[in-house]
């Protein structure tokens, strides 16, 4: 599967963010969001690679010429993926990114895709709209549906994942249920991502002040994670364990 999914770059006290234009200062600047990596990466629920990111700055801080939204950096590299005729065509990926146009397109470049979806968006089943949470599906029941706005018939299942109730769509109307609630249960791999670069790679060590050591930065980390992913698989250990494993090999110490 690709899976798309984004994180922030938490610099906690942070005066300042580094953006295109500069190490902008942020001080005085209220509810300002950290810069945000938004990954496309490849996963069989055990590898986990990733393939291609963004990082996203916050509309206060950057030019106008340069701003991009989340989706819009989605779009970026689906779109470089599909130019380079890459073959896998099934993709995961949560609510920010499932605007009715991103939908549309992927349906059009024939990709399957799987996403998360919020409750209060319009649908049209047997000819009457409505909103999504007023059919009260069950836990566990499925339905095959129209999204208002988005061209073909979509299934939605309402599940129970990670302690929270959530609603899964898919353009697979004809998937089982219990495979469309496995391929969802796969993008979790991407949580995973998150949470060991930053506790055992260093992704939110961020000490530079210039956006292309920031992307030299977010890429060597990226780089890491694929290589020491490979490794997990072969070695059987946790991506810790494996960095741990590499350097008692290189330097005869622990840590």
């Amino acid at each position: 599967y690709l899976v798309v999914d984004g994180s922030p770059l938490r610099q906690e006290y942070a005066k300042y963010r580094i953006t295109k234009g500069g190490f902008i200062c942020v001080k005085g600047i209220k509810n300002m969001p950290h810069n945000e990596l938004i990954s496309l990466s490849l996963t069989n629920g055990i590898i986990y690679i990733p393939l291609d990111f963004r990082i996203w700055t916050s509309k206060k801080i950057t030019r106008a010429s340069e701003y991009k939204k989340k989706t819009e950096l989605f779009f970026a590299m689906i779109y470089r993926y599909v130019i380079r005729h890459m073959p896998i065509k099934t993709i995961l990926f949560d609510n920010g990114f499932a605007s009715k146009k991103m939908l549309n397109w992927l349906n059009k470049k024939g990709f399957t895709w799987v996403t998360r979806i919020k409750s209060n968006i319009n649908v049209k089943i047997n000819g009457n709209s409505c909103k999504l949470k007023d059919l009260k599906l069950e836990i566990d029941e499925s339905v095959v549906l129209k999204i208002v706005g988005v061209s073909e018939y979509v299934k939605v299942i309402r599940i129970c994942h990670q302690d929270e109730v959530v609603y899964i769509a898919t353009n697979q109307t004809n998937i089982e249920d219990t495979r469309l609630k496995d391929m969802y249960k796969a993008r979790w791999k991407v949580e995973e991502f998150h949470r060991e670069a930053k506790q055992h790679l260093g992704l939110e060590n961020i000490r530079m002040r210039n956006w292309q050591k920031l992307q030299n930065h977010v890429g060597f980390v990226c780089l890491s994670y694929a290589l020491l992913s490979i490794l997990r698989y072969e070695w059987k250990g946790s991506i810790g364990n494996v960095k741990h494993i590499i350097h008692d090999e290189i330097y005869q110490i622990h840590d």
